[in-house]
């Protein structure tokens, strides 16, 4: 979490304010105003990702599943769990299919869809690519569990059930999705997963 006194790009905003305020003494406060906006979008550019080109990356032979693809599917991931399934999103399209490659084809991971899990894709297909980064991200960053197939759809669950919450004004969650989340809340996400 961000505390209140850094910006997103981890500038402290009380530091900086302070440094304009000794460079800057003869600004009017609105020259000051701009200063910090223009620094402010400066920083952010600076400090941005750039995001791989994920249609480019070949994925046919086993070694090519090395550690840039790694890379690469785990910056997909993270992608795909940071943004809302907007209609239009060209970016998260292109992520999605890159995991799906990669996921379909990696010799170091293996992934198992739950047949449970599509209880929470009817009729919402934007849940699967949600489930998918998950399991991969978990997978990515869990490496001596990843092997535990249980263990990864189940935190694969847990990580859509974040989602899900946190993005929860700006989708559209029907009933069983609502449900899913207080199950998760309470700890019986196994429970609600075998109804």
């Amino acid at each position: 979490m961000v505390s209140r006194d850094k910006l997103l790009c981890g500038v402290d905003w009380l530091v900086l304010s302070k440094i304009v305020a000794i460079l800057t003494p003869k600004f009017t406060f609105m020259k000051r105003i701009i200063f910090l906006l223009v620094v402010l979008m400066g920083s952010s550019t600076l400090f941005s990702q750039e995001l791989p080109k994920w249609e480019d990356i070949v994925l046919v032979q086993p070694s090519h599943y090395n550690a840039e693809a790694e890379s690469a599917a785990l910056a997909a991931a993270n992608y795909i769990l940071g943004t809302l399934p907007e209609n239009g999103n060209t970016t998260r399209v292109r992520a999605s299919a890159y995991l799906l490659r990669w996921i379909s084809g990696t010799p170091d991971y293996a992934f198992d869809i739950q047949p449970e899990a599509a209880k929470l894709t009817y009729k919402n297909t934007w849940v699967l690519p949600v489930y998918l980064a998950a399991m991969a991200r978990y997978s990515m960053e869990h490496k001596k569990e990843s092997k535990d197939l249980k263990k990864v759809q189940e935190n694969a669950l847990k990580g859509v059930a974040s989602y899900m919450r946190g993005f929860k004004k700006a989708l559209k969650l029907n009933s069983t999705h609502k449900k899913f989340i207080e199950a998760d809340e309470k700890g019986e996400l196994e429970a609600f997963m075998q109804q």
